[in-house]
């Protein structure tokens, strides 16, 4: 069996939150004063805090790069800025291809009841139902590689 030995991270992510302890610990035996005993338990929890994610991040890597790199989070956030601004607020929902007639799944986000979306964009909004927002979803390029890779079903 072999036993591994932690890493120096490991070692300071563990000692912060034992200085942690002892300082919150501290501050709660001495009681010397409001300031100091703020001081110490806001110190205390810094410590932890810190401790934590180092101990976090100093494993090895939990999810594969490869997949993080599919994810585009730039365009999340400028697709959500838009949507923002035509003035949908409604929560994403994901249609399968029998219900939109495309061969993938699609990301439909209503409008609010309290708003009406101004404007239009062709091909974008639909012409029948509740007014909202159709679009390829971000995560389609994962799930694509999610099913070349991983011979998911094609139900997906």
């Amino acid at each position: 069996m072999k036993i591994r030995m932690p890493d120096k991270y490991s070692i300071a992510a563990i000692l912060l939150v034992a200085v942690a302890a002892v300082m919150i610990d501290l501050a709660l035996i001495t009681n010397t004063g409001e300031s100091t005993t703020v001081a110490l338990v806001i110190a205390g929890m810094i410590c932890a805090i810190t401790g934590i994610f180092i101990l976090t991040f100093s494993g090895d890597e939990p999810v594969d790069p490869r997949l993080l790199g599919i994810l585009p989070a730039q365009g999340s956030i400028n697709l959500s800025r838009i949507m923002h601004h035509f003035g949908i607020h409604g929560k994403a929902h994901f249609l399968p291809p029998p219900v939109t007639g495309e061969t993938r799944v699609m990301q439909f986000n209503p409008t609010s009841t309290d708003k009406i979306s101004i404007g239009s964009a062709p091909g974008s909004f639909r012409e029948t139902g509740p007014p909202g927002l159709v679009t390829i979803p971000s995560s389609e390029l994962l799930i694509q590689d999610l099913k070349k890779k991983n011979a998911l079903d094609q139900q997906f």
